[in-house]
């Protein structure tokens, strides 16, 4: 129920639904490539939701104008092209009509294809960038988060959750 991420269609219906969740997501996705709040009440009044000031402009084609500019910093083509289409895929599942969105399996399917578009598959760029690229590449491996939530994540900056209310996973 936070305010920014929830399914438009869930203020008619007060029902949840799994592309709710991708709503939720597409929300998260422009958070990532613009750095913006969700809801930032220092915007105009119709730019006061990050869903509805992205899609105005990603529907007019004017993606750049909204993104981040430390996405951009090293002026890579390949960098504005990976966020224009990750854009488009936002903009999939911010429809507010839940039947026209993507299934999260079809937006996962979609991130794969966008990452492995990518020179190097974009994950060695970004090691490069941020410098744990070299002789270390046991803390680049280290550095990088999971493909998927089954897979270990290795941090030594996080321990297992001690609430026995929070389910353990292996």
């Amino acid at each position: 129920g936070t305010p920014g991420y929830v399914d438009p269609e869930y203020h008619q219906s007060f029902h949840l639904s799994d592309k709710s969740d991708v709503y939720s997501f597409g929300v998260v996705l422009l958070e990532l490539i613009t750095a913006m709040k969700v809801v930032d009440f220092g915007r105009p009044a119709n730019e006061v939701n990050l869903a509805c000031l992205a899609l105005d402009r990603i529907g007019k084609g004017r993606v750049e104008e909204i993104v981040d500019p430390a996405l951009l910093r090293h002026g890579e083509e390949w960098v504005m092209e990976s966020v224009r289409h990750v854009s488009e895929l936002a903009f999939q599942c911010l429809a507010f009509d839940k039947d026209v969105r993507p299934s999260m399996s079809e937006v996962a399917a979609e991130l794969c294809r966008i990452r492995d578009a990518a020179p190097g598959s974009g994950m060695t760029d970004l090691v490069a960038d941020v410098g744990l690229d070299g002789p270390n590449t046991a803390a680049a491996k280290k550095a990088r988060s999971p493909v998927s939530v089954q897979d270990v994540w290795v941090s030594d900056r996080s321990s297992q959750s001690t609430n026995g209310s929070m389910p353990r996973f292996p």
